[in-house]
């Protein structure tokens, strides 16, 4: 068992004061003992009193980021969901910046970068997985960095960053988004993905929420204080909302609470509940509601890098 509070300052305001809301387990992997998240009393932050050293050891082999090229995908469905995925990401990029230079941080096996290649963009990856870096360059040829976004130094040359689920894994998010501004061009995109602490699904399903994900997960973020960090780090324009992947995370909660019953799971793990067509149908005005409030279960964030005083 983990402590209640975390042992860190506030990875957004620095406080040290804490309150816990959550303690719950890693569903998605097992990784053994439970794992508390604790609110900031100060700005409301939510972060994880896991030891980062237990979530750097918490990502199996066989990890979703790190998963086959869609293409050699079996399942029919899924292979179309997840082409279906990635074209909407490329959409969301290109519905701001026509073409570019992109980074990709957090790239997994490259199929993302893989994807805006074809699109004519000039792309390079940076993934602390070196196994995963490996495979990207080897099924895509993609230029990809093993590594972090601080190890690549701070020259500004890219029109666009992607972080697609990679500010929740970080020690000190603040660093990562003052990287990511320092290695765009002025007026550049960064584009972010990660859970929404501020949820529905959270309320609902409390310590059973998919974004939970511990230890792997070490902060989770709401509508308002991604906005604030990315205004504080340097960023303006700023437009959080809730896009994709509301289906998804009611699916896996519910998949959660199921197995905390002791019932059957077939068919409702990860992309395996899409079969359930019906379902998601049925879905479907809720998931649009509650996207609309921005209390869907995924937020994205999109923000332009200020200009470089002269």
């Amino acid at each position: 068992m983990t402590a209640d509070t975390p042992s860190a300052p506030c990875g957004v305001c620095g406080a040290t004061r804490w309150r816990t809301i959550a303690r719950t387990i890693d569903d998605q992997h097992g990784t053994p003992g439970s794992f508390a998240f604790a609110q900031c009393l100060v700005c409301s932050h939510v972060q994880s009193a896991a030891d980062p050293e237990i979530a750097l050891a918490a990502y199996p082999a066989d990890y979703a980021a790190h998963e086959i090229e869609i293409g050699r995908e079996p399942n029919r469905l899924l292979r179309w969901n997840r082409r279906l995925g990635l074209s909407r990401r490329c959409a969301l990029v290109e519905s701001r910046v026509r073409a570019g230079r992109i980074l990709d941080v957090g790239c997994g096996r490259g199929h993302f970068l893989a994807a805006m290649s074809r699109r004519g963009w000039s792309v390079l990856g940076v993934e602390p997985s070196a196994r995963a870096a490996a495979r990207a360059r080897e099924e895509y040829g993609l230029p990809i960095h093993a590594g972090t976004l601080r190890d690549m130094g701070r020259s500004a040359e890219f029109d666009v960053v992607t972080l697609w689920h990679v500010l929740e894994h970080v020690t000190d998010p603040a660093t990562l988004l003052d990287d990511a501004w320092h290695v765009l061009r002025p007026d550049g995109l960064v584009v972010i993905e990660t859970p929404n602490v501020d949820s529905v699904d959270r309320r609902l399903f409390g310590r059973h929420w998919t974004g939970w994900d511990p230890p792997r997960h070490l902060h989770l973020f709401g509508p308002r204080i991604l906005a604030q960090i990315l205004v504080r780090h340097g960023f303006t324009e700023v437009d959080v909302q809730c896009r994709s992947g509301s289906w998804m995370g009611l699916s896996m909660s519910l998949r959660n609470l199921a197995r905390s019953r002791g019932l059957s799971t077939s068919g409702m793990t990860g992309d395996g509940a899409l079969h359930l067509q019906a379902a998601r149908a049925l879905a479907t005005p809720y998931l649009t509601l509650i996207d609309r409030l921005r209390l869907g279960s995924v937020i994205t964030a999109m923000a332009r890098s200020s200009a470089r005083a002269s």
